[in-house]
């Protein structure tokens, strides 16, 4: 496999993850905006605070419901250059299958450890409150220089 075969390996499962990952952190901190009274385009009377946690929530949130993609698409690269990298939907089942006979907390535990869900709330759901913040006080500053 040569030239940029093997970058497009894993190409379905990061569109993929990356399509689940935008929409349901949208969702989520549109959701959250409403229910906790923040105007999503900017509203600097509103605690910052509760709009990073929204943010950080949200950021969260997507982690989790696009980690089986981000799995999938690092089993994709994984797999040999020249051979044929496995499918999401093969990939999947067989996690799935392996939680079945653990019980509901080996199950859950085996998700957590291959989804790394642990580390990628964590780490996803920090750069995007903070990521947040900084575009929300930069475009304050520029608006207040007008």
């Amino acid at each position: 496999m040569s030239g940029a075969k093997p970058f497009l390996k894993g190409i379905s499962a990061t569109v993929s993850r990356d399509a689940i990952w935008g929409f349901s952190y949208t969702l989520t901190r549109k959701y959250l905006y409403s229910a906790m009274g923040v105007n999503s385009i900017l509203t600097l009377e509103r605690n910052n605070w509760e709009r990073m946690g929204c943010d950080f929530f949200a950021g969260g949130v997507a982690a989790v419901l696009s980690s089986p993609f981000n799995y999938a698409r690092n089993i994709q690269y994984a797999s040999c250059p020249s051979e044929k990298a496995p499918s999401i939907y093969s990939i999947l089942k067989g996690v799935w299958h392996e939680t079945k006979g653990r019980g509901f907390l080996g199950g859950a535990l085996l998700l957590e450890t291959r989804m790394r869900i642990g580390w990628g709330f964590l780490r996803t759901s920090l750069g995007t409150s903070f990521g947040h913040y900084a575009f929300r006080s930069t475009q304050a500053f520029f608006d207040q220089k007008e």
